[in-house]
C-alpha cells in the first residue's frame, strides 16, 4: 500500500492529464493555499513533496495482521527517502531515493528480517473528490529487491507497481495538518479499512 506512502511502500502505467489537470484546478480555485490547517481534505493541502514515515510501514498496522497466531512484526530501519509530490495542475511523481526498509518478523517461532529496497519513479494526474485521492497512473520505472535476513538481494518475486496504481483500485482518504499528511487505504472490493494513517511529512511546498 505505500507505493503503499510506499508500494508497498514504496513503493507501475497511462492516463488523461487533462482531465486530472481540470479536475485538481478546479478544487484548488475554490479553496485556500497550500499548507492547508487542521483537519484539512480539499486538494490544496496535498501540494508539495511528501516524505514518508518508515514506521507506518509496520505490517501488523496493517487490519488482519494480529489474527495470525504467534507472530510479532515490526520496522528495523530505513534509508534513503521515499517521496511523492503533488503539483497543482494535477500531476504527481512517486520518486524513490535509494530507500529501503527492514522489517522482522517472528512467526511460530521462527524469526527473520527481511530489507526490502526500492529505487525508480513513477507519474500520475490526480484529482481530490470527497475527501479521497483519485488517481490515473502514468508511466513507471520502478525497481525492488529483497534481502532475507542479511544475504544478497533479489528480485522481489511480486510485481512492483506505484502508490498511484493503489489508490486508483481502492479509496485513499486523506487529512492534512500542517506539515503531516495522514493517508487512510481502503479495501478496493469491499471498501473496508486496510491501514489508517499511512503518514507523511513535508518537505518542501
Amino acid at each position: 500500500p505505500l507505493v503503499a506512502c510506499g508500494s508497498d511502500p514504496d513503493a507501475a502505467s497511462t492516463s488523461g492529464p487533462e482531465d486530472g489537470a481540470d479536475a485538481s484546478t478546479a478544487e484548488l480555485a475554490s479553496s485556500d493555499a497550500p499548507g492547508g490547517s487542521a483537519g484539512t481534505t480539499g486538494a490544496d493541502c496535498l501540494v508539495g513533496t511528501w516524505q514518508i514515515d518508515p514506521a507506518t510501514m509496520d505490517p501488523s498496522r496493517v487490519q488482519g495482521m494480529d489474527e495470525i497466531p504467534d507472530a510479532d512484526f515490526s520496522v528495523g530501519g530505513s534509508e534513503g527517502r521515499a517521496l511523492i509530490t503533488f503539483e497543482s495542475d494535477g500531476d504527481a511523481v512517486q520518486r524513490f531515493e535509494d530507500f529501503s526498509v527492514t522489517i522482522n518478523a517472528s512467526v511460530m517461532g521462527q524469526t527473520m528480517s527481511v530489507r526490502n529496497n526500492y529505487s525508480g519513479t513513477a507519474r500520475a494526474t490526480y484529482r481530490v473528490e470527497d475527501g479521497r485521492i483519485v488517481a490515473e497512473p502514468g508511466e513507471a520505472d520502478l525497481t525492488a529487491t529483497v534481502s532475507l535476513n542479511g544475504g544478497s538481494a533479489e528480485p522481489n518475486p511480486f510485481a512492483t507497481e506505484s502508490v498511484f496504481e493503489t489508490w486508483e483500485r481502492g479509496r485513499s482518504a486523506f487529512t492534512c495538518e500542517g506539515d503531516e499528511l495522514l493517508i487512510d487505504i481502503y479495501n478496493p472490493e469491499d471498501d473496508t479499512l486496510v491501514i489508517e494513517d499511512v503518514r507523511y511529512t513535508r518537505v518542501a511546498s
